[in-house]
């Protein structure tokens, strides 16, 4: 595990929060401009009944066991999601938080269940829900550094596509451009996005770190690509004073450290932003005068 004593643990580190910076940017953007940043905190819950499926019956933390059994999980909580709305009895916020609160619920559930009666699983309640670096392995870490960079180059290759799925979804359905092939996709994506920032953020957290540094950025750029690199550089260097803060400070948890962070350097942003406001309006009522 990581204790951050060695340059290695400090290279590795870096590598996650690299890793993890771009795969989360890249859903945030996705989601966040297609106004479905609901559904990114429904696929959180859901999935992290996976997670904790994956404790209770294989007795095991490890990511690829996760992803196997959120997948599933997910896409049946979706698809049940999607058939009551299809009824238009409903409106579908309405129905998204209800089953989002109803997943969480669920979460609490096992896991509270896991941790009276499992000693051997070693489960401390408070690092799933709130976020805990030092539940990885070493390898693990490798792993979600390679699948976040394959996240990463499957997202450019395929930017147009994004692009017109985010703003004119119509233009792929009339195109026969197979949508719902490629919207399920990018759901299975977000799914093993949000398993591998959830151990680390938190299940509390990993929702709103996923969507807070797009809204950020939102206000300082001028196009998509800008968004996506700015957006994975805040989400990279919040991962990265998060992580190392946490383990040189381990009464606090993982999760907390990096969304306060991740919240000095909204808050730092947003006063600059302002105070370039202020310079323009003062610039152009010179101007006028």
């Amino acid at each position: 595990m990581i204790n951050i004593l060695t340059t290695a643990d400090v290279i590795l580190v870096i590598q996650l929060s690299v890793a993890l910076g771009i795969a989360t940017a890249i859903n945030g953007v996705i989601f966040s401009l297609r106004e479905e940043t609901r559904v990114i905190t429904l696929v959180t819950y859901s999935s992290s009944i996976g997670n904790a499926l994956a404790l209770f019956f294989v007795g095991a933390t490890a990511f690829y066991v996760n992803i196997l059994l959120a997948i599933p999980t997910v896409l049946f909580v979706l698809a049940i999601t999607k058939a009551i709305t299809y009824t238009k009895k409903v409106s579908k916020s309405i129905v998204t938080t209800t089953m989002t609160t109803v997943s969480f619920a669920t979460v609490i559930v096992l896991l509270s269940y896991i941790d009276r009666n499992f000693e051997t699983h070693q489960v401390n309640f408070t690092m799933y829900l709130l976020g805990n670096i030092r539940l990885f392995e070493s390898k693990e870490i490798n792993l979600i550094f390679y699948i976040a960079m394959v996240i990463a180059i499957i997202s450019i290759i395929n930017i147009n596509r994004i692009k017109q799925n985010i703003f004119d979804k119509q233009y792929l359905v009339t195109n026969n451009l197979k949508y719902n092939i490629f919207n399920l996709m990018l759901i299975i994506q977000l799914i093993i996005t949000v398993i591998a920032s959830s151990q680390i953020v938190g299940i509390v957290f990993a929702p709103g770190f996923i969507i807070l540094p797009v809204i950020i950025v939102k206000y300082f750029v001028k196009s998509l690509l800008q968004l996506f690199i700015f957006s994975s550089l805040l989400s990279s260097l919040s991962l990265f004073v998060g992580i190392y803060g946490s383990l040189l400070m381990p009464l606090f948890s993982t999760g907390v450290v990096i969304i306060l962070t991740l919240t000095i350097f909204a808050l730092i942003l947003l006063g600059c932003k302002l105070l370039m406001n202020k310079k323009t309006i003062k610039k152009n009522i010179l101007k006028v005068t």
